[in-house]
């Protein structure tokens, strides 16, 4: 795994969240890996992002809403069922 020790989140509730928000968020520099398991920077980046949002308070749908908005539907591995995507 990718996650250093010093990004973990004392809370096990919003570690565990953080975890499985991770797996389904697609680094886009390694692109076939998830940001828990890639070493980029961009990974290391995403993965405090989202650990910052949950402290905050913010849902996951925020998180996941926010990043498709910024980098696309691409960034999922699993994206949201929507018209644009039926045939994918």
């Amino acid at each position: 795994m990718a996650v250093e020790p010093s990004e973990m989140l004392g809370n096990p509730q919003l570690e565990d969240r953080a975890r499985k928000l991770s797996s389904n968020i697609r680094c886009l520099v390694c692109q076939n890996e998830n940001i828990d398991s890639s070493d980029s920077e961009f990974a290391k980046d995403i993965r405090l992002f989202i650990r910052d949002q949950l402290v905050e308070g913010h849902s996951d749908r925020e998180i996941e809403k926010f990043l498709v908005s910024k980098y696309g539907t691409y960034i999922l591995f699993k994206p949201i069922f929507a018209g644009y995507n039926i045939f994918l």
